[in-house]
């Protein structure tokens, strides 16, 4: 089940160090391929870390439900069941909880699009010692500005590297 929260419901839930943010296309890269490399690094990640993402993500996946279920060639239905078995273990955040976190966010991206995935590390700075942004596509992120203020952005090769 998908969870949300206020802080203190994070705060008490934080079972770990390290929260781990997903981008949109780690969660349709593991969708298309429920047995893939990402997916397989997203199940090594929930035993290591709190995944996060921002609920807006959520209502984007939706709308997209009947892109991918023709994309992989099963029913609307069965997608939306994988999309819930994949987000089991994320918890989600209300837009009203990240949205004072925005400005700030659009400074370390390219694409505005990507500005709710900082503005959630950045919230949930304020939790953890760690906070890891996992996306395939680095590029839209201005890295080494994050990294200054210990928000990381990772591919999941990348955190494959760390596990190792």
């Amino acid at each position: 089940m998908v969870r949300g929260g206020s802080e203190k419901e994070i705060k008490k839930g934080a079972t770990r160090k390290q929260a781990v943010v997903l981008d949109t296309n780690i969660i349709i890269s593991s969708l298309i391929k429920p047995g893939g490399f990402t997916r397989r690094i997203l199940l090594l990640l929930e035993d290591q870390a709190d995944l996060y993402a921002p609920k807006a993500l959520l209502e984007e996946l939706t709308e997209k439900t009947e892109y991918l279920a023709r994309r992989k060639g099963v029913s609307p239905a069965e997608q939306k069941r994988l999309l819930t078995l994949l987000l089991s273990d994320v918890q989600t955040i209300e837009s009203n909880v990240i949205k004072p976190f925005i400005k700030v966010a659009l400074k370390y991206v390219r694409d505005s699009d990507d500005a709710p995935f900082v503005a959630l590390a950045l919230y949930l700075q304020r939790i953890y010692e760690d906070v890891i942004v996992l996306t395939w596509n680095t590029s839209d992120y201005i890295k080494e500005d994050l990294e200054r203020i210990r928000i990381k952005v990772l591919t999941p090769r990348d955190v494959l590297a760390l596990l190792k």
